[in-house]
C-alpha cells in the first residue's frame, strides 16, 4: 500500500488569510460589487469564491467606476497605481498588502531617499516585484531587477560604493543565498536587510519539503502554477531528480503516477485553503495511507 507524508504545516500565510478575512468583511459591510486590482491571493478556488460572493477582479484601472470600494491585492502596488486608483472618488480604499511587502516597500523608499541604489532579487513580471519597483524615488540613482546568478554577471550600477539589496518574499531561500554570495564578491560594500524578507512560513515550507524529499520516492506540491511560492516548491522538489508535480486541485491527480511508488511526499503553497488539502487527503486515503509529517 502506497504510504503518503503530508507536510504540516498547511493552510493559508498570515497575509494570506488577513486579505482573505478583509474581503469578506468588506463584503459584509458594503455588498457587492467590490472591485480588486490584480488577484487577491495567487489561487484558483480562492478567487473563483470571492468572484461568487461578489468581488471584481481587474488588472485595468480603467474598468474600476467612480464611487466604488477597491481592494488592493497582497502582493501589492506601485505608488503611481494607488495615485490613480484614489482618483476615482472611492467610497472605500481596503489595502490588504501583506506587512512583509509593505516592510519591502519601507526600505526601498528609505534606501532611495539616501541616494542608495537598490538591487531587487525576484521574478520579472510577478505582481510583487511590479508593485515593489514603483517604490524607488530616486531619479539620480537606480534600481535593478535580477533573477540568477547568471544576471549579476551582466549587472551594471551607477554607484557600487552605495549600493542596497533586497528580495521578492516568496523566493527559494538557497537560490537566492547563492544569488546574494554572487552579488558580495562582485560588490563588496553592498548593503542588505538585516533580518532578510522572504517571509519565514515560505522558508519554512520550503525547509520541510526538503526534508520530506529525503524519505518519498514522488513529490505532489498543492498550489496554483500563478503562486510563487508553490512554483518554488516544485523547483526544489525537481531538482531533487524525483518526479513531481503541480496539482491546483484533487482533480488534477493520475494515479499512474504511482505505478511501483511506494512514499509520496504531499506539501502545500501559502495561498492554499484548508479545505482543498482535505479534499486531496480524503482522495489520497482511498488508495494507500495517509501520515503527517512535522
Amino acid at each position: 500500500m502506497i504510504k503518503f507524508f503530508l507536510m504540516n504545516p498547511i493552510g493559508f500565510c498570515f497575509g494570506v488569510d488577513k486579505a482573505i478575512k478583509m474581503a469578506n468583511s468588506a463584503l459584509v459591510k458594503y455588498g457587492s460589487p467590490i472591485y480588486v486590482f490584480n488577484y487577491l491571493v495567487h489561487n484558483n478556488y480562492v478567487t473563483k469564491n470571492l468572484e461568487n460572493k461578489g468581488l471584481i477582479f481587474v488588472k485595468d484601472i480603467s474598468r474600476i467606476p467612480n464611487y466604488s470600494v477597491v481592494m488592493i491585492s497582497a502582493h501589492g502596488i506601485s505608488k503611481k497605481t494607488l495615485k490613480l486608483i484614489k482618483k476615482k472618488h472611492l467610497v472605500d480604499l481596503l489595502n490588504t498588502t501583506c506587512p512583509l511587502v509593505r516592510t519591502v516597500h519601507t526600505k526601498i523608499l528609505k534606501a532611495s531617499s539616501k541616494n542608495a541604489e537598490v538591487i531587487l532579487i525576484g521574478k520579472s513580471g510577478h505582481p510583487e516585484i511590479e508593485g515593489t519597483l514603483g517604490h524607488y524615488d530616486n531619479n539620480s540613482s537606480g534600481i535593478y531587477l535580477i533573477e540568477s546568478v547568471e544576471d549579476v554577471d551582466y549587472l551594471k550600477v551607477k554607484n557600487a560604493d552605495n549600493l542596497f539589496c533586497i528580495t521578492q518574499t516568496t523566493l527559494s531561500v538557497l537560490k537566492v543565498e547563492k544569488i546574494i554570495s554572487c552579488l558580495v564578491k562582485k560588490f563588496p560594500k553592498i548593503k542588505f536587510s538585516k533580518n532578510g524578507n522572504i517571509c519565514h512560513v515560505v522558508a519554512q515550507r520550503q525547509f520541510y519539503t526538503r526534508k520530506l524529499l529525503k524519505i518519498v520516492d514522488l513529490m505532489i506540491v498543492i498550489g496554483s502554477r500563478y503562486s510563487s511560492n508553490a512554483c518554488c516548491l516544485l523547483d526544489i522538489s525537481l531538482e531533487s531528480g524525483k518526479p513531481s508535480y503541480l496539482i491546483d486541485s484533487v482533480l488534477e491527480i493520475d494515479q499512474s503516477w504511482f505505478h511501483n511508488i511506494s512514499y509520496v511526499g504531499v506539501v502545500s503553497g501559502t495561498s492554499v485553503p484548508y479545505v482543498i488539502v482535505q479534499e486531496i487527503v480524503k482522495f489520497l486515503k482511498k488508495i494507500g495511507e495517509v501520515f503527517i509529517y512535522e
